[in-house]
């Protein structure tokens, strides 16, 4: 189930206050938690998930340093991307020009197509939220 708030948003343009589904933030589960739970849904013990994720992450980390994607079938692909200074003519574009690099992960189609509302058994529950009032609005001035 996806847990969901309302929260209140204004309007640049008339300040009006519209309301706005927005996923609750739960805790994030654990690198332990997670090959705990692959090492119960197959034959390798905790410390073999361990050991396979520590070396999954280190390939796919030196593929992107040598400048290749990478695809994870269903799962979706990792790719760099690069934000620059730009220059006059192509030939004066040079390393310098770099200004940050990002890792980007792009999700498969089969990945999107699992959570496209109406498409799959995902459930929704809206909680409770402290924010479904725009700031300063709802609340007395002390």
């Amino acid at each position: 189930m996806i847990k969901f708030k309302a929260i209140a948003r204004k309007s640049p343009v008339d300040k009006s206050v519209s309301y706005y589904p927005t996923t609750e933030t739960p805790e994030a589960r654990t690198l332990k938690l997670i090959t705990d739970e692959i090492s119960q849904n197959c034959t390798l013990t905790r410390a073999d998930v361990v050991a396979c994720l520590a070396a999954l992450q280190q390939v796919i980390i030196n593929h992107l340093k040598d400048g290749r994607s990478v695809r994870m079938g269903d799962l979706g692909s990792f790719r760099l991307s690069m934000r620059g200074k730009g220059a006059a003519t192509a030939e004066e574009v040079k390393s310098d020009n770099i200004k940050s690099i990002r890792v980007l992960f792009t999700p498969s189609g089969t990945l999107q197509n699992t959570f496209k509302v109406g498409a799959t058994d995902i459930s929704f529950q809206r909680v409770a939220s402290v924010y479904d009032t725009p700031k300063g609005e709802g609340q007395n001035a002390a």
